[in-house]
């Protein structure tokens, strides 16, 4: 009778837990709340890439030509910001004539035609009635003072304020600058300065007009068609450039006098300008970049030009030419024509009168200093 009992008890259990087990109802499926509440951890969070920035494309032109020292400086200055940048700034250089005519590249930056260029604030006078004195000054500054001028001399300032009210903007002390030109080279022997009287030369800036006042007739135009007007006849005499440059495009083929003194043309300054508008539209990293690579550009090709005068003034005397000091005369007549020619323009214009100070002031105080730098 017990073992019935256990029997019977062990049966509904059994029975029960079969039932339970049977008639228990299926897992409920989470809500749309409930499996937005499940943990992140749990879903593998995938990070959008950031869109890859497009690249700058810059138009810029020298007003030299491929070969010539400053036109590759001009090039090499584009493709180290271009690699620098990683490809963000492409700048694609073009010689003179490319885009705008050859010495209007001023006009092509206010257009917005180019992008950026490299040439003589002298050729901007046409515009700027005041761009011959950021070219250099006759018996003015040597090229390490100009520099010097620009960076901590208030001459960058000046400069941009020159060209405020056109869409341009001339990176601080950048660009290039030259050693001092050769004075002179001419058809005939000048030893005098009455020799000077009704030569026609060609030349430009400052050292033109004070040629002038010394008796010359001064004509400009591109210094490529210098040789042709020589070996015509069209011209007696010349200036140009420093003894690179003009070996460069032949020139010791014609003109076989050849005088030096660095009064006419101490130094040539070529900044590296942009149009305002592409400037602006730069971000602030890309502007660093190209102050800094245009800025340090300036001081290396001066000191390679120091090396290729020397070098290329020894290929004027072997080639034959008749390469002399310009005589103590010229030199000093020169100076005083310059003087009153400055005179002149300081009465005329308060803010050239501004520059030239600013200018003179400022070599004053270096060479009290430093009288040989």
């Amino acid at each position: 009778m017990k073992s019935k009992l256990v029997v019977l008890v062990l049966s509904v259990v059994l029975v029960a837990g079969l039932v339970v087990t049977g008639c228990a109802p299926e897992a409920a499926v989470p809500d749309a709340e409930e499996e937005a509440q499940a943990p992140e951890e749990e879903e593998e969070q995938v990070v959008p890439a950031a869109p890859a920035a497009e690249a700058i494309n810059w138009a810029g032109q020298s007003h030299n030509q491929p070969g010539e020292p400053y036109y590759e400086n001009f090039a090499r200055v584009c493709e180290d910001i271009s690699l620098a940048s990683g490809g963000r700034l492409n700048i694609e250089p073009f010689a003179g004539g490319s885009i705008v005519p050859k010495t209007k590249e001023f006009d092509g930056l206010d257009t917005g035609v180019l992008d950026c260029a490299q040439n003589c604030p002298m050729y901007w006078m046409e515009h700027i009635p005041t761009g011959g004195i950021f070219t250099y000054v006759v018996g003015g500054l040597s090229p390490v003072e100009f520099l010097g001028w620009l960076y901590d001399g208030g001459g960058a300032g000046f400069l941009n304020e020159a060209i405020a009210d056109y869409n341009v903007y001339a990176i601080p002390a950048s660009g290039l600058i030259s050693t001092p030109e050769v004075f002179l080279h001419s058809a005939t022997p000048i030893e005098k300065s009455s020799d000077f009287k009704g030569l026609k030369i060609r030349g430009a800036g400052d050292g033109a007009e004070v040629l002038n006042r010394m008796g010359a007739s001064m004509v400009f135009f591109s210094h490529l068609e210098i040789y042709e007007s020589m070996q015509r006849g069209v011209i007696d005499a010349f200036e140009c450039s420093n003894p690179t440059n003009e070996w460069a495009v032949g020139l010791n083929e014609v003109g076989e006098h050849v005088y030096l003194s660095g009064v006419r043309q101490p130094m040539e300054y070529l900044p590296f300008t942009v149009c305002r508008e592409s400037w602006e539209a730069l971000p602030d990293d890309l502007k660093c970049l190209v102050e800094r690579i245009s800025q340090q550009a300036a001081i290396r090709l001066y000191s390679q030009m120091l090396v290729s005068d020397a070098e290329n003034l020894a290929k004027f005397v072997d080639y034959g030419c008749d390469v002399q000091f310009l005589s103590t005369e010229i030199e000093n007549d020169f100076a005083v024509a310059a003087e009153e020619f400055y005179a002149e323009k300081c009465s005329d214009d308060l803010f050239y009168a501004g520059v030239y100070e600013s200018q003179q002031a400022y070599k004053k105080a270096v060479r009290m200093t430093f009288p040989r730098l």
